[in-house]
């Protein structure tokens, strides 16, 4: 399997910026370091993990923050402008759907369908960092920066593309479909939905254009959504408003009122209303440091 790797430098007087599209024959491997943004076309669904510092992923209506902590898989069908923070390095693999099938598919050879690397941002394994540790190390020993990548490091990408999707099966075995193929497709429209309401950076998000995205009706979608993830899509708004609400009030020194606008709620009394329902605090003890509140 043939693979080239890059190295995105960090800059001096402005950021350096690169591009790529997909290779149907081959793995693209990035070394990112800080200060630098990397443009990735659609058409390439990549693993992003940050080894110190921490990364960000912007599309024009959303935006994802994390650090060495988590493991990114970044959305084939969409463009992406990810950043590198200053002190940070991050390792990408990617690669289109068709070749992340090819590298794990001698692991499923019984299923029959191809894998789709479902867009997510994954708790860091801890086999599968080492497993990417390893890979790096093996390339920096080859010296090389385009080649073969060995049957062995083949086998443990596969493994950690694996791994990284695993939590996913249960979720694809209660979509609507009458096969597994249609039933992957049906979770992939909910996967990038539900990516959506976590990151998006509007503070109004309509149902009802959310069905539409996912192919459904108003009613159909809330029905399939909730049985999938065990919530509403109203639910899950909900909670990623007051999520986002307690972060901005412990950054930021924007007045409680304003804070309750800019993430969607109506006004200060309804986010205090669902601070104290989902913390069981207020915003002044929030901004006061007196209670601990963390995300569960």
């Amino acid at each position: 399997m043939r693979y080239e790797i890059h190295h995105v430098e960090s800059f001096t007087r402005r950021a350096a910026l690169a591009e790529f599209t997909a290779s149907r024959d081959c793995l693209l491997i990035l070394l990112c370091h800080a200060n630098a943004t990397v443009t990735i076309n659609a058409g390439m669904a990549g693993l992003w993990w940050p080894l110190r510092g921490s990364t960000v992923a912007a599309a024009p209506d959303s935006r994802i923050t994390f650090d060495r902590r988590s493991i990114l898989v970044s959305d084939s069908q969409r463009a992406q402008d990810v950043s590198f923070r200053p002190n940070s390095t991050t390792i990408a693999i990617l690669a289109s759907q068709s070749m992340w099938s090819s590298v794990v598919s001698p692991l499923h050879a019984h299923s029959g369908t191809e894998l789709t690397l479902f867009p997510a941002i994954h708790q860091a394994n801890g086999t599968a960092c080492k497993l990417l540790l390893q890979i790096m190390r093996a390339l920096a020993v080859a010296r090389q920066d385009s080649g073969v990548l060995a049957r062995a490091d083949v086998f443990s990408l596969g493994v950690v593309a694996g791994l990284l999707q695993q939590p996913f099966e249960s979720l694809i075995a209660r979509c609507p479909g009458q096969n597994l193929s249609k039933r992957k497709a049906a979770f992939l429209r909910l996967q990038r939905i539900r990516n959506f309401i976590s990151y998006s950076t509007h503070p109004e998000i309509n149902v009802t254009a959310l069905a539409a995205m996912a192919n459904y009706s108003v009613w159909h979608f809330i029905r399939v959504y909730d049985s999938v993830f065990g919530e509403t899509p109203y639910a899950h708004i909900s909670r990623c408003r007051v999520d986002r609400a307690r972060k901005m009030l412990e950054v930021s020194e924007e007045c409680v009122s304003d804070v309750a606008l800019s993430v969607g709620f109506e006004n200060r009394a309804t986010l205090t209303r669902a601070l104290k329902k989902r913390y069981g605090v207020s915003p002044l003890q929030i901004r006061q440091g007196r209670a601990a509140v963390c995300l569960p």
